[in-house]
């Protein structure tokens, strides 16, 4: 019996579990027992190229040799690429791993379903009994209103509708722009925004915006308060969807990068020693960040250490820190894996 190994990079979590869960229900398919694995011991990397560090964790594969499928909706995959296009299919997936295996000169027909169903479905079980834990200790729902108190009218905008979707108890602050609503994830619909001559349709659904490739044109718009989006209608996001598609997540990144221009975030400690846990993509528009990750890549240091190794101001690796630390690159030194190491962004999604 042939084993194969697979990892997926860049991909999201729901879309995670989709992989996870075919990879476990297609064992007839394949004459192959495939596992999942990290990406060093993988025979198939599948990367996700629409994802805000996708081009860079492709090029890595590549560069270090690996077997390459491109999952995507907008790129345009290289001829050598095997291709996965979006929405996840598990045929178009069972593909794929056929042609790879059959690269490898493998047999592809019917064989290892028992053997592959004990380790993949097993491995998958796991993961679902995981992900419905939190939902058995949900907070409590808020105490009902006081008799004779008038109900609130529902929601009509995008900060009203993330206003209401925490307790009393719990209640953060409302975002209080649209980078911050971005950050927290809670769009609850399609939106266009504008700000001067720049215009971008924000679409949560397929986690995508449309209009402005570059982001300083960008940045103010995100600077604006969340009644500054305007919801759009069914034909028009349809209109959108017909130009090029960029990751929303570009634009989290974005906020995340000016949430707190040149100081750290509160939840950063200024005196803590950072460093990068994997080589980030960079930002053709900010050029000094080129510096700043190889000198976080080399080892951990203080704000004024990377600020000299580097030769770039304080403030500017104070925002390339909160960026990249939000979305799950930066460590702290000496931290013991929770607190602060998880993210500005996984703690704004629990909110």
């Amino acid at each position: 019996m042939h084993v194969l190994k697979i990892a997926l990079s860049g991909v999201s979590e729901d879309d995670a579990a989709l992989f996870h869960k075919a990879l476990a229900g297609m064992g007839a398919q394949m004459s192959q027992l495939w596992l999942w694995a990290d990406e060093g011991e993988a025979d198939l990397i599948v990367v996700d190229t629409d994802s805000v560090w996708g081009h860079m964790a492709w090029l890595r594969a590549v560069g270090t040799g690996k077997r390459t499928a491109v999952y995507t909706r907008v790129a345009e995959p290289k001829d050598s690429d095997l291709v996965l296009p979006k929405p996840f299919d598990p045929q178009a997936f069972a593909a794929v791993l056929a042609q790879a295996a059959r690269e490898r000169g493998m047999p592809v027909g019917d064989g290892v379903r028992a053997a592959h169903q004990a380790v993949a479905e097993a491995a998958f079980a796991a993961r679902e009994a995981a992900a419905e834990t939190p939902a058995a200790t949900a907070a409590e729902p808020a105490p009902p209103a006081s008799a004779g108190e008038p109900a609130e009218a529902a929601p009509q905008t995008a900060a009203a509708a993330a206003d209401t979707a925490e307790t009393p108890d719990t209640q953060p602050d409302p975002p209080a722009s649209i980078g911050a609503l971005l950050l927290a994830q809670r769009l609850d619909g399609a939106y266009r925004a504008t700000s001067g001559t720049t215009t971008v349709v924000l679409d949560p659904e397929n986690d995508a915006y449309y209009g402005e490739a570059m982001l300083k044109p960008i940045k103010p718009l995100l600077d604006l308060p969340p009644d500054a989006l305007a919801p759009i209608d069914a034909d028009a996001l349809a209109r959108a969807r017909q130009g090029q598609a960029h990751p929303l997540a570009r634009l989290r990144w974005l906020a995340a990068l000016g949430a707190t221009p040149g100081a750290l975030a509160k939840a950063l400690d200024p005196q803590a020693s950072y460093r990068l846990t994997r080589w980030p993509q960079i930002e053709r528009e900010f050029p000094r960040h080129f510096r700043i990750a190889t000198a976080m890549m080399k080892q951990a240091g203080t704000l004024a250490a990377i600020a000299e190794a580097s030769g770039a101001p304080v403030e500017d690796v104070a925002d390339f820190i909160n960026a990249h630390h939000a979305l799950g690159y930066v460590a702290i030194e000496g931290d013991d894996g929770g607190g602060a190491q998880r993210g500005l962004l996984t703690r704004m999604r629990r909110r």
